[in-house]
């Protein structure tokens, strides 16, 4: 390759004839390190070794930080020895390969909006980034973060159960969460990855949370030839796996601030379809949510979900709400009924109203699920006004 380097106007020649099983080694490197952008490639050979799609750098200002373009292009064997970004400025003394790519960085940082630095995150969404990290598929290329019995505790209930001290305090230089013993339990069936390990602060040094977010959702449109899947995330999928991966570039919350979002219970049994209470079964799982958000259930059939916390009403008046489930739901405000949406049904729309005063006032909602598909979708409706989903912001 180093000859072939030497001369870019030299054709490439090969005497391989057409066949259908593997590439030759040879010609795999001619394909992967996109040698046909600067060598003429025999028309026998050429359909086989079809050049990559390089990165998309029309928003890469916005996605990526300065810093790390800086490094990346002096020395980009040495950031990522397995990318395929040759060194550009190789011929160049150290203060013009400094001063070009200072240049450089300057433009590629206007391509794309830059986003504002201490990203906020509830504790729900961590939560389910967590999850998401350990659930969706990651952990197939990249070994995982913690434990497999510790995924089985909420991140609130770790913080309990150490006694108040912060999980975080258990992770390692390679950014693995070690929990149980020295060597980390994995999932049955996942394989180690031991050179594929998420390294946290190199992440922090990469992305800002907006950015991995973006590229989390669709990768293949930044990278088309990488090797990256798309794992079909939504945009809050997206957004919440981001907020995982870089925890900590996110703001903490203040001590005593109250935290948004909702408390949720996650039930796994063949619930009392009459009644929102279920004595004599313990929830198998709980945490925090941005909101009443199915995501956080473990599986589609036989389970319950109960949400409570505060509901902020901005106005004195007749307050109506509707719960639309499939299978019941109940509403509940400051311990009173509004809305009884119970029962074993389909797709179901009930409503109820109340007069409330402007103020925090406790709310709760219970949804189960026996069988078939799953919906839960919680409105409001302030005085004189349509109904519309109730806010993230006015849940605490």
């Amino acid at each position: 390759m180093a000859a072939l380097a030497s001369e870019p106007a030299r054709a490439l020649q090969s005497d391989s004839a057409d066949f259908h099983g593997p590439l030759p080694r040879g010609e795999r490197l001619l394909s992967e390190f996109h040698c046909s952008a600067c060598h003429t490639v025999p028309a026998a050979v050429f359909p086989r070794v079809l050049p990559i799609d390089a990165p998309d750098l029309s928003a890469v200002g916005g996605r990526v930080r300065p810093d790390h373009l800086r490094e990346f292009l002096v020395h980009p064997d040495k950031l990522h020895p397995r990318n395929r970004m040759p060194n550009l400025f190789v011929t160049l003394s150290d203060e013009e390969r400094d001063l070009a790519v200072d240049e450089l960085v300057a433009f590629l940082g206007t391509l794309g909006e830059p986003s504002a630095e201490g990203t906020p995150a509830l504790v729900g969404e961590l939560e389910r980034g967590r999850q998401l990290f350990h659930g969706v598929g990651c952990v197939a290329c990249h070994r995982p973060q913690e434990d497999l019995y510790d995924l089985d505790w909420s991140l609130l209930e770790l913080l309990a159960e150490d006694g108040g001290e912060d999980p975080e305090e258990g992770v390692d230089d390679s950014g693995v969460l070690q929990t149980m013993d020295e060597e980390i339990l994995l999932r049955p069936g996942t394989l180690p990855h031991p050179d594929r390990v998420i390294d946290p602060a190199r992440l922090a040094m990469k992305y800002n949370v907006v950015g991995l977010a973006a590229f989390l959702e669709d990768p293949l449109a930044v990278r088309p030839s990488g090797n990256m899947p798309d794992l079909g995330l939504s945009g809050e999928e997206a957004m919440a796996l981001a907020k995982y991966l870089l925890r900590e570039q996110v703001m903490p919350l203040d001590e005593g601030e109250s935290s948004p979002g909702l408390r949720y219970e996650y039930f796994e049994a063949r619930l009392d379809a009459g009644s929102p209470d279920w004595p004599g079964v313990g929830p198998v799982a709980a945490g925090s949510a941005p909101d009443f958000d199915l995501g956080v259930r473990k599986r589609n059939d036989n389970f319950g979900l109960r949400f409570s916390g505060t509901l902020e009403i901005p106005e004195a008046g007749h307050w109506s709400f509707a719960l639309t489930s499939d299978d019941g739901s109940w509403l509940e405000l400051d311990g009173k009924m509004v809305v009884d949406n119970g029962g074993v049904h389909g797709s179901r729309r009930i409503t109820g109203g109340v007069d409330l005063e402007a103020g925090a006032h406790s709310i709760r909602v219970s949804m189960f699920e026996h069988g078939g598909g799953e919906e839960l979708k919680v409105q409001w409706q302030a005085p004189g006004a349509e109904y519309a989903p109730i806010p993230a912001e006015a849940l605490t």
